[in-house]
């Protein structure tokens, strides 16, 4: 499954992705039409406060290709735990995107 979020024009981060039910991100879709090729996960707790997600060797950064749409995926578990998730470009947008954001269901017990 995927969850479409998007980025306005002229904005550097999407809406938030709710994670509380159990699901974990495993992947990133980026459109061709994305201003710049740095793309960070952030992360939160309180759907508020949002951090950018490191993991033990660097942050979960996503360099794209410039006017190509590219896919990227996420480390297991790299959002295990987190309540709310979202996309921050490094650049402000020059017009609106939707990126995709693929979902890994975990059951609950």
């Amino acid at each position: 499954m995927a969850t479409a979020v998007t980025i306005a024009a002229s904005g550097t981060a999407s809406g938030s992705v709710d994670l509380t039910n159990g699901v974990e991100l495993a992947g990133i879709e980026l459109p061709a039409a994305k201003t710049g090729t740095g793309f960070a996960l952030h992360v939160s707790r309180d759907n508020s406060t949002f951090l950018p997600l490191y993991g033990l060797a660097s942050a979960a950064n996503v360099t794209g290709v410039a006017s190509t749409a590219t896919a990227h995926y996420f480390e297991e578990g790299a959002t295990r735990g987190w309540g709310f998730a979202k996309i921050v470009a490094a650049s402000a947008q020059s017009a609106q995107i939707t990126i995709q954001l693929l979902e890994n269901r975990q059951r609950r017990g």
